[in-house]
């Protein structure tokens, strides 16, 4: 989604070319027609601009009304002793007041000039007749030049950040456009260098930038599985290790993007947000995204301690919004093991505690969970910790098939705990 440009209103006061009154009865007309001046110098009538109409003797309207194909505009029965504002606004268009009409008027002119489309309310163009009213001369007071001067200025400058904002749209559009090919194609490295570029143009715009930092964090990642797969086909350890390095840096810049995406979203704010489906499914992508990163990252052991926060935040962003249990759990445990493989062992227990509530069955969480808490106890020499890691043990040896593969150590582990330590196994609550 793209910024909405921001514009002010342009206040004109147009001209009246000519102005025979013709009175019947005790009301009359109102009617004459809308023009604009091109470029070129050429006059065209305008078609379907909006003509509002208002009483100046007394606070009613007196309706409102399009151009004809003609540019023409007519108001009926208006009292003969009643004075009217118009007021032209529409599509293109700077919305001008006609504060001076009065009724039996048929060949009013109304000149208009391009814009941005806006309208004006009633109290504004009241505001306008009352300006008028005040200075029918059209000379400036010292005071209304130093106005004009400082609107002036105001208009110039939201021109130059409309230019601006522009300018960030076209660069967001085109680079989101051209990655998002060079992705398709497998080329990493244009697709990334192109979401870097779009992200650069407007870094923090929660319309552009999240879109972006998930596109770069996605076309990361790709990279780092593409990089690795490859080496590990091979069989060439240097190969691999080389790879594992690159793929590490890769990943933890993957997680860094989706959690940079990620931040912009959650701090956002309402009025900021002006696609709610958009907003939501970046939300989702980044929690999801960086995820995926922290189980690649502890899948081939490549964790960098300096991303823990933000596999963190958006594994618990994952799970908030995840309704499926095994998932959480899966996700829970991942974040468990990301932990163990940086060295935070005690948080490592906390997780995988909470992997267990989710999933008490799953073969692999009851596995790491009685190595993170066998880990735990015997650094602290916590014996209550171990006599819980040898009941986890004795959960995942009942629960796990003979063929998984952390079984046979396991089991030794469980077995010199009985046998050596002289423990003895108790149920799980």
């Amino acid at each position: 989604m793209l910024r909405n440009k921001l514009f002010t209103p342009l206040f004109l006061v147009s001209i009246v070319i000519g102005g025979a009154l013709s009175a019947f009865g005790q009301t009359a007309p109102v009617s004459g027609h809308v023009e604009m001046k091109k470029a070129d110098g050429s006059v065209v009538r305008v078609e379907k601009a909006t003509v509002d109409c208002y009483r100046s003797d007394v606070a009613l309207g007196c309706r409102s009304t399009q151009t004809n194909s003609r540019g023409e505009f007519t108001f009926l029965g208006i009292p003969f002793s009643g004075k009217v504002i118009l007021a032209v606004s529409g599509p293109g268009l700077s919305p001008v007041v006609f504060p001076g009409a009065k009724p039996g008027q048929d060949d009013i002119v109304i000149e208009v000039v391009e814009g941005d489309g806006s309208t004006l309310t009633e109290a504004e163009v009241r505001e306008q007749e009352a300006l008028f009213l005040a200075n029918p001369t059209g000379e400036l007071t010292e005071d209304q030049k130093k106005a004009q001067e400082e609107f002036e200025k105001k208009v110039a400058e939201v021109k130059a950040k409309n230019e601006k904002i522009e300018k960030k749209n076209q660069i967001v559009e085109r680079t989101l456009k051209e990655g998002n090919a060079a992705y398709t194609a497998a080329n990493y490295d244009l697709a990334i260098a192109k979401y870097e570029e779009g992200i650069e143009a407007d870094p923090d715009f929660v319309g552009s930038a999240p879109v972006l930092l998930n596109n770069k964090g996605a076309a990361l990642k790709k990279r780092a599985v593409d990089e690795y797969n490859t080496a590990a086909k091979t069989k060439d350890q240097a190969l691999i290790a080389a790879a594992k390095v690159k793929a590490g840096a890769d990943l933890a810049a993957s997680l860094g993007a989706y959690d940079q995406s990620w931040k912009i979203l959650a701090s956002a704010k309402a009025e900021d947000i002006t696609d709610q489906n958009n907003y939501k499914g970046a939300k989702t992508n980044a929690a999801d995204g960086g995820r995926d990163a922290v189980r690649i990252m502890v899948l081939i052991k490549t964790v960098d301690g300096n991303k823990t926060e933000a596999a963190k935040e958006l594994t618990g962003a994952y799970i908030a919004g995840e309704v499926d249990k095994k998932k959480q759990a899966e996700a829970q445990a991942n974040l468990a093991a990301y932990l163990f493989e940086g060295g935070d062992f005690d948080g490592s227990v906390a997780e995988y505690r909470k992997a267990y509530e989710l999933s008490p069955k799953d073969p692999d969480v009851l596995a790491k969970f009685s190595l993170a808490l066998y880990t735990v106890a015997e650094a602290n020499q916590n014996a209550a910790m171990k006599q819980e890691s040898l009941n986890v043990m004795e959960a995942y040896l009942s629960a796990a098939p003979k063929d998984h593969s952390l079984r046979a150590d396991i089991a030794s582990l469980a077995d010199y705990l009985k046998t050596t330590e002289k423990m003895k196994p108790q149920k799980m609550n």
